[in-house]
């Protein structure tokens, strides 16, 4: 999966959709192939229910490869569905650097 981009303000910020609700502002609750299907109702707690995030990068914004971008962590199919504990479920990194979230 690729990040989604929004917004590209220059080479080292950007608007991103967040990875962890793929941009429904919800928590997912229901995950079949990494797709969400179901949503719970509570506000996802990485966006604050935006479905976007301002971002900025020390280099190159990249997919996440634990979560391959989707910001998800599923051990098992009877598992909860989790934030991806490398990038915190925003679904992208830096490619060398530091990736910080700008609220």
């Amino acid at each position: 999966m690729n990040v989604v981009i929004i917004q590209t303000f220059d080479k080292m910020n950007y608007v991103i959709q967040c990875g962890y609700c793929r941009g429904g502002g919800r928590k997912p609750r229901k995950v079949q192939n990494w797709q969400i299907v179901e949503y719970t109702g509570e506000t996802c707690d990485v966006c604050n229910g935006k479905g976007a995030l301002r971002v900025q990068v020390n280099d190159f914004l990249i997919p996440d490869g634990k979560c391959q971008g989707t910001g998800l962590y599923k051990p098992t199919d009877t598992s909860p569905v989790l934030k991806c504990e490398t990038c915190g479920g925003v679904g992208a990194r830096s490619l060398s650097g530091e990736l910080k979230i700008v609220r």
